[in-house]
């Protein structure tokens, strides 16, 4: 049987890669922030690029994505490989997109994606649930082209189909497919450096993915403040205390998720990387692993950053630094520095 293999590699990455975002900001914010919305319909638009008129199979494992011959999509950024976890973890070991995909179907899947995987089972697993939803365009567990549209026909014949994004972010309360998220605090606007420290100490106590999820909701939020008001040494913290609890593999894949989603929340805007790449001369700059992580979740603004850094600078260890750096971040530097 013969599958359709995408011509560039990296663009395979990268829009798995946004759909993992969109992923991300489903469950990160709630019910009518404007980022639901446009991070799917980025996703959408980035997905259909990338099949081109084509239906795309893939493999997912633990780790990564493959192609049904078994060539792994390694992604040193994490984000591709996030998504193929988060799919595995829900028994999903194989997944088609069909070339006419609707943005509904993607919109549903990820709203699937958002249900704990013990909660996905004991309500008939991921096939089940995305046939009763009436998903047309995306089929798990299944490769087989001629079932896949036998299974496609009985299901457009039942009359079912997702919901659609304005259904879901302008209907009355939060959406049916998952429980709902507690209200997230107002930040303190009167002082949000000392509303950030207090933060920064429950997130560090906190290890209740649910709690945790609603803290570093209000951390991004009184970083936003803080960004406005340009108090922006002190995110550092914030940004070290995030970097840790992604690397740590004692947290837990879904408490981490969380701190690399608020990590690329903190990336947002020119200003504050700028700020970050300037302290590089600084003693109390940030990590590297720090910097490194902030920096690639920033994607392609912190690289062309990073190399405009590195040709202004002439301290010769800033600039060693830098190239570190990019160094670490990998493919997604390659162009800029070219």
């Amino acid at each position: 049987m013969d599958f359709y293999r995408p011509p560039a590699l990296q663009g395979a990455l990268d829009a798995l890669g946004s759909v993992n975002r969109a992923l991300r900001a489903w469950k990160f914010y709630p019910q009518g922030h404007p980022t639901r919305k446009t991070s799917i319909q980025q996703a959408h638009a980035a997905m259909l690029h990338l099949l081109d008129g084509n239906n795309l199979s893939l493999n997912s494992g633990r780790t990564d994505f493959s192609f049904p011959d078994g060539e792994a999509l390694k992604d040193t950024t994490r984000m591709s490989s996030s998504l193929s976890y988060e799919l595995f973890i829900r028994r999903v070991q194989k997944i088609t997109f069909l070339k006419d995909l609707h943005q509904e179907d993607l919109l549903d899947l990820l709203r699937l994606l958002t249900i704990p995987p013990d909660a996905v089972q004991k309500a008939g697993g991921m096939d089940k649930l995305m046939v009763e939803h009436g998903i047309q365009t995306i089929w798990v567990n299944e490769f087989d082209l001629f079932i896949i549209h036998g299974r496609r026909r009985d299901v457009e014949l039942r009359g079912k189909i997702p919901q659609g994004l304005d259904e879901i972010e302008n209907g009355p309360g939060q959406e049916n497919i998952i429980d709902t998220e507690p209200a997230v605090e107002l930040v303190n606007e009167f002082n949000p450096v000392n509303e950030l420290q207090l933060l920064l100490g429950r997130l560090t106590a906190t290890v209740d993915e649910d709690a945790y999820l609603l803290i570093v909701r209000q951390a991004i939020a009184c970083s936003d403040s803080l960004k406005i008001r340009h108090e922006l040494a002190a995110l550092i913290p914030l940004v070290e205390l995030l970097t840790d609890h992604a690397n740590d593999p004692g947290r837990g894949e879904s408490l981490r998720e969380c701190a690399r989603f608020g990590l690329e929340q903190l990336a947002m805007g020119d200003e504050f990387l700028a700020f970050l790449l300037d302290r590089m001369e600084q003693a109390d700059s940030l990590s590297h692993e720090a910097a490194l992580a902030i920096l690639t979740a920033a994607g392609p603004v912190a690289v062309n950053l990073t190399v405009e850094k590195m040709g202004a600078t002439d301290n010769l260890a800033v600039r060693k630094a830098l190239s570190t750096l990019l160094v670490g971040i990998g493919v997604p530097a390659v162009p800029a520095i070219i």
